[in-house]
């Protein structure tokens, strides 16, 4: 496994979502702000699947970047969680993966991800590059 510290999240891992997961696991975290990558979200029930969209220059999904302050500890944690198994990528839920991240100051740097890796075909896209934007104007309507 590579050693990346960094770990770009997009849906109900998101800082403000406060989901249990990550209160339980938030001094594992340190925060480092927010940032973006090319990508598609799609609504997939009661969370959020993420594609890589390397072709299509329209597509981002703005999210929160974390340093792991324990990388491989934590990621066994969050594989699990996302239901990834390293040994059967193609069963997983979602695939763990690398992506280039570009923070709000304009950096880049490198993180981990966790890729829908479901058949999108009936899935709706989401045109918001937030989620939780998505989620508010969905509880509104």
């Amino acid at each position: 496994m590579k050693e990346l510290v960094y770990l770009f999240v997009y849906g109900t891992l998101r800082k403000e979502y406060g989901s249990p997961f990550h209160k339980e696991h938030a001094e594992e975290l340190e925060w480092m702000g927010t940032g973006e990558i090319s990508g598609r979200l799609y609504d997939i029930g009661e969370y959020p699947g993420a594609s890589p969209q390397l072709d299509v220059h329209d597509s981002i999904i703005l999210g929160d970047v974390f340093r792991l302050r324990e990388p491989k500890k934590f990621l066994e944690l969050l594989d699990q969680y996302e239901n990834y198994d390293p040994l059967n990528a193609e069963g997983s839920e979602y695939v763990r993966g690398e992506v280039s991240v570009r923070l709000e100051n304009e950096e880049q740097l490198s993180a981990w991800i966790y890729w829908y890796n479901g058949s999108l075909a009936e899935k709706k896209i989401i045109r918001e590059k937030d989620y939780l934007n998505y989620l508010n104007k969905k509880a509104s309507t």
